[in-house]
């Protein structure tokens, strides 16, 4: 299997990464923390939104799907196949919560 690879030049993924309530609803700039050790041990909700992709090669329009594993996730999520395009929209979204957010999820969110 072969895939698109940014670094190289082969296309452009459009993902964000985004706070919101337990039911994927934005958070607004009330909730903004300058510190995020200020959310050692509370509960902490994001959204995972893939809009669309731009592919610079041809031989990809057979069809395309974006396949990823989140922190704690013990399987891939994977969007539903999109296909004879260049510029696949997926409107992906997934919200995560985590029940308790440890130092460990605080590393792998700055990495």
């Amino acid at each position: 299997s072969s895939g698109i690879n940014a670094e190289y030049g082969q296309g452009k993924l459009n993902v964000m990464i985004s706070p919101c309530d337990d039911k994927g609803n934005s958070l607004g700039e009330d909730y903004f923390i300058e510190d995020s050790s200020e959310l050692l041990g509370k509960p902490y909700n994001y959204k995972v939104t893939i809009k669309s992709c731009d592919i610079n090669e041809s031989r990809f329009h057979v069809g395309s799907f974006i396949k990823y594993k989140l922190e704690g996730d013990e399987e891939h999520t994977v969007t539903p196949t999109v296909t004879k395009t260049l510029s696949p929209v997926f409107n992906h979204e997934r919200v995560v919560r985590i029940d308790k957010v440890t130092q460990d999820t605080l590393d792998w969110f700055e990495n």
